[in-house]
């Protein structure tokens, strides 16, 4: 149980009590290129690197997810999982990024529109969104733009163009979700 405190004490003496740990991203990335290869399964490093990120450190989903992938595809990329898993693809992940940046709301929903009728998961888009401006600020933070990446570009001419205000749009209808508002509040918060 997640909930020790409240089991009685007198249950609680006699029993073992064991603390799980998250699993490194590194050792899961491991462990999951030992079993595709035992499994006779192409797993590229990135796409083991992207399964690791989104078990979030429990391997049992880890092998899950490696498992959903496989019956897709015997040679599992990073494309494989992020359709398997319902996932943005970085190309979608720039394109919000941009649209952000240069306040073009319209540019933003549709991309949130095919996202959508794409199935994608707009928890993890959102997800994705903020390790990439983490990994951004990161980067600022070591002064290092020899090590930018595309996202880094991305956000760097960003702080060149002059900043408009952008307000929220109502698409109407059914298509108002989380993604559509998150992006929404962005634009309004952004001035």
């Amino acid at each position: 149980t997640t909930d020790v405190h409240k089991i009685p004490a007198t249950i609680v003496s006699r029993c073992q009590r064991y603390q799980f740990r998250k699993i490194d991203p590194d050792d899961c990335v491991e462990l999951l290129l030992e079993v595709a290869q035992k499994e006779d399964v192409t797993l590229d490093k990135p796409a083991a690197q992207l399964i690791a990120r989104l078990s979030e450190g429990a391997m049992r989903d880890a092998y899950s997810l490696l498992d959903q992938c496989i019956s897709v595809s015997k040679n599992v990329t990073e494309e494989v999982v992020r359709e398997s898993c319902g996932v943005a693809g970085n190309e979608q992940l720039f394109e919000i990024c941009e649209a952000v940046l240069y306040s073009n709301c319209a540019s933003a929903l549709r991309v949130l529109n095919d996202l959508i009728e794409n199935s994608k998961d707009m928890g993890k888009l959102v997800e994705e969104l903020i390790q990439q401006v983490q990994a951004q600020s990161a980067a600022e933070d070591a002064n290092d733009r020899h090590r930018q990446t595309g996202f880094a570009a991305v956000f760097q001419r960003g702080q060149d163009q002059p900043q408009h205000r952008c307000r929220q749009h109502d698409t109407g209808g059914e298509g108002q979700d989380d993604g559509r508002k998150f992006v929404g509040e962005i634009f309004e918060n952004k001035a």
